[in-house]
């Protein structure tokens, strides 16, 4: 079976990707028009059109109308919201210690946990 290739606004998402990630293309900077990137890779500006959208959905690029559109800033990391749970370990002279353990996510909790947890 002979293999597909990507389809060319596939293919340009690529290269312009490459762009943004190996820094030919810094934050902020204006990209090239659709027409001279149409011109310069000889597809359709609905190709480009289509490349460009895909790469604005996913943040890499935005758009100011009337002048252009721009490489994205890199986000901050994301700020991840933490579950805490509390183990209670006792020791033989009958104290008791609290040991708590955090995950990123509930479903990130051991399954033993969920069990102990669920109950109360």
């Amino acid at each position: 079976m002979k293999e597909k290739t990507l389809p060319k606004y596939l293919q340009l998402k690529q290269e312009i990707l490459s762009w943004i990630i190996s820094g030919q293309m810094k934050p902020d900077e204006k990209i090239p028009t659709e027409h001279e990137i149409a011109n310069q890779f000889q597809l359709s500006r609905h190709t480009v059109r289509q490349a460009l959208g895909e790469l604005e959905k996913e943040g890499w690029l935005y758009k100011i109308q009337g002048s252009g559109t721009f490489v994205s800033r890199p986000k901050p990391k994301e700020q991840v919201d933490t579950k805490t749970i509390g183990i209670v370990t006792t020791y033989e002279t009958g104290s008791s210690l609290v040991r708590p353990i955090t995950w990123r996510t509930s479903n990130e909790i051991p399954c033993w946990a969920k069990k102990c947890c669920a109950s109360r």
